[in-house]
C-alpha cells in the first residue's frame, strides 16, 4: 500500500509540475522559464515530502529505540534454569 501511494503522490507531483511549467510557457514566458519552473516544483514538491516523510519516520523510529532501551534495562526474571545455575 506504501508503494502505491507513493507513486500517486509523485504523479500528482509531476503534474502539478508540468501545469505550472506550462502556464508560464504558454503566457510568454519561453520554453526556457518553463523548464525551470518544472524543475523548480519538483523539487520544491519532493523536498516538501521527503521532509513530511522524515518527520512521520521519526516518530516512528523514536518510539522504536525507547521501547528497545527499556526492554534493554529491565532486569529478567529468574527462571528455573538460571536459578539451578546459581
Amino acid at each position: 500500500m506504501r508503494k502505491v501511494t507513493v507513486a500517486l503522490l509523485a504523479s500528482a507531483y509531476v503534474c502539478l509540475a508540468l501545469t505550472a511549467a506550462l502556464l508560464i510557457w504558454r503566457n510568454g514566458g519561453g520554453w526556457a522559464a518553463g523548464t525551470a519552473v518544472l524543475i523548480g516544483a519538483l523539487g520544491l514538491l519532493f523536498g516538501v515530502h521527503g521532509l513530511f516523510a522524515r518527520q512521520l519516520g521519526d516518530g516512528g523510529l523514536k518510539s522504536e529505540l525507547a521501547n528497545l532501551r527499556e526492554a534493554w534495562w529491565r532486569p529478567s526474571p529468574p527462571t528455573p534454569c538460571n536459578a539451578r545455575r546459581i
